[in-house]
């Protein structure tokens, strides 16, 4: 059984309502209400990829303060494992980096799925679900008092308020091939999740997020009009991405401007997260 806890967001969408919810699950091999229309990761399936940017015995120190080694870092299905809290079903785990400061290397390790399904387009998904459980052990995030009184003398009281919130953040971005090529007009919808770990740590919980909560995220096409394109329903969904995020989607350069220093101390957001499914759902 899943009891709902948490509604995140609300959404107007053609005339209905949508909302992202997060759910705890009682069971994290609780079933679907719906047959999914793909399947990204499962107990049996994991197409899940990504990257890692961690070196840190780099000459510039860059991620020297980082606690774990270099390999924990990686996205390995070294770590789809089974999981005693799953009954023995398998979960994918990885640590995922954020850096708040500097925007080089910002997603310092991030989560990507490239669909072995080439006919997938935007018009045919209406959910994305994900199964996931935040980790106390290796997730290292300082909450806003912390966060004041290391950047306090840098942001003004309104700048903070655009600052983290220290939470878990996660970006989920559905894109089109091509999109990290700006000479293209490739299409990335995302859509930023927060789950608050004061709340759910070490609880396994389903995220539900409607297709009309994602916005562009793109200089190609003006922030809210892309799905005014009469194209858009048949455009072919390449992958996904996962990206470690910050509250607001602003790091302390965006926020500083030319004030902005190197010399400013960097701050990481660590995320221990599980994942037990994600999928593409099709709910008419």
């Amino acid at each position: 059984m899943i009891r709902l806890i948490l509604v995140l967001l609300l959404f107007s969408f053609i005339g209905s309502s949508y909302a992202t919810t997060v759910q705890v699950l009682d069971n994290c091999n609780a079933s679907l209400a719906h047959s999914p229309l793909y399947t990204i990761l499962s107990s049996g399936r994991n197409t899940l990829n990504g990257w890692s940017h961690i070196v840190k015995a780099k000459p510039n120190g860059e991620f020297a303060s980082l606690t774990l080694d270099d390999s924990d870092y990686l996205i390995s299905r070294d770590n789809y494992l089974s999981d005693e809290s799953c009954g023995g079903e398998k979960v994918q785990s990885v640590v995922l980096v954020m850096k708040l400061s500097d925007w080089t290397r910002q997603h310092s390790s991030g989560i990507e799925a490239v669909f072995d399904n080439r006919d997938i387009t935007f018009g045919a998904i209406s959910h994305v679900l994900m199964d996931i459980r935040v980790n106390s052990t290796d997730t290292d995030i300082l909450n806003q008092h912390a966060l004041n009184d290391r950047y306090k003398s840098y942001l003004t009281p309104e700048q903070f308020q655009q600052f983290d919130q220290g939470k878990v953040n996660l970006g989920i971005n559905l894109y089109q091939q091509g999109d990290l090529d700006p000479s293209t007009e490739a299409l990335n919808l995302e859509l930023f999740v927060e789950i608050d770990q004061a709340l759910y740590i070490d609880q396994w919980v389903r995220v539900l997020m409607p297709l009309s909560e994602f916005h562009a995220d793109t200089d190609k096409a003006p922030r809210g009009d892309i799905r005014e394109r009469r194209d858009f329903h048949q455009i072919k969904v390449n992958g996904l991405r996962i990206n470690p995020e910050n509250s607001q989607g602003k790091q302390l350069r965006n926020l500083l401007g030319s004030d902005w220093s190197a010399e400013i101390p960097e701050t990481f957001k660590q995320m221990s997260i599980s994942l037990r499914r994600i999928e593409l759902l099709s709910i008419k």
